[in-house]
């Protein structure tokens, strides 16, 4: 059956949540281990760090509240299928696409925070390639605590699929080209 979660978009809360634990988890670091770090994870650090306790607790209390409309919507359906992201993959060592005006950090993730904000168990499996044979991704998501419904799916796809081990098998390494 085709259906949604009747869901307003995170992605502003999720930003707070996920730039203030950034600007948590960097509050013991060296200034030369911040060095090292990749440059959009340091612009997230610094967002992070702007942050007032009335924007965190506020963020808070809307994923509060997402979490519940996205538990509503699995008290009827068992499984939630959709694509892992929105674009085709972006080169190798990148973290996100290069950045233009049409496409933005939240095009990248729209599809997989709103289940790392509720907790809801979800797996990506290979779902075959694009012209240009680029990875595609296939989420599926569950129940809060079904993680052996969402794996039993998971594995199904891949064995009725003949994509299973799609993606290990034809990645190869730029820096040792026999991996």
């Amino acid at each position: 059956e085709e259906a949604q979660p009747n869901i307003d978009d995170p992605l502003p809360f999720y930003r707070t949540l996920l730039d203030s634990g950034s600007a948590l988890n960097v509050s013991s670091w060296s200034d030369e281990q911040l060095a090292l770090a990749d440059a959009t994870f340091i612009e997230g650090v610094e967002r992070g760090r702007a942050l007032s306790a009335v924007d965190l607790r506020a963020a808070y209390l809307q994923r509060g509240a997402f979490a519940t409309t996205v538990a509503n919507f699995f008290q009827r359906y068992d499984l939630l299928v959709l694509p892992c992201n929105p674009t085709t993959a972006y080169d190798l060592g990148r973290r996100e696409p290069p950045r233009d005006p049409g496409d933005t950090w939240e095009v990248t993730v729209c599809f997989t925070a709103p289940f790392n904000i509720t907790g809801q168990p979800a797996i990506t499996v290979p779902f075959g390639h694009t012209e240009s044979g680029l990875p595609l991704g296939l989420q599926i998501v569950g129940r809060f605590g079904r993680d052996d419904l969402v794996l039993r799916a998971a594995a199904a796809f891949e064995a009725t699929s003949g994509l299973a081990n799609q993606m290990v098998s034809q990645v190869k390494s730029p820096v040792n080209s026999e991996a």
